[in-house]
């Protein structure tokens, strides 16, 4: 919501500034999703540690792509939405996690900036399915609807 709110204040001061307020903003909203993203990381690392799915506050969508894309191996990336809550699930392979050896990562989204993230060792298929633990199969959910 937040970023919302600074881009609106961005372009309001475009004119005024000769939309440098713009560049600004852009700039700043870098800097946020390059944070969001480091931490979805850690919670990935945490999570390989310990099995224990991690839950993180104020992560936006942005991130969230930015990891996939850099890190997630193409073919196995994942993506389903509903409800608003968005799922996102891959085989990755990072240089500095998992002494640069495949991992299994899943992502939930949900509205307001919340991500749970679950990682572990190697290709685990409960991660890189659309099982909710205490739910049941996300395409059962679908399905129902």
């Amino acid at each position: 919501m937040y970023l919302i709110v600074l881009f609106l204040l961005a372009l309001a001061f475009a004119l005024p500034t000769f939309g440098a307020s713009l560049i600004a903003f852009f700039v700043i909203k870098r800097i946020i999703d390059k944070k969001a993203t480091n931490a979805i990381l850690n919670a990935a690392v945490f999570s390989l540690e310990t099995q224990v799915t991690q839950e993180l506050f104020h992560i936006n969508r942005a991130a969230i792509h930015l990891v996939f894309d850099k890190f997630c191996i193409k073919e196995t990336e994942n993506v389903r939405n509903y409800n608003a809550m968005d799922f996102y699930w891959g085989i990755f392979q990072h240089p500095m996690i998992n002494n640069g050896e495949k991992f299994s990562l899943r992502t939930i989204y949900v509205p307001r900036g919340k991500v749970h993230v679950m990682a572990s060792p190697g290709i685990d298929n409960e991660v890189l399915s659309d099982y909710i633990p205490g739910v049941g199969n996300f395409s059962d959910l679908i399905n129902r609807d």
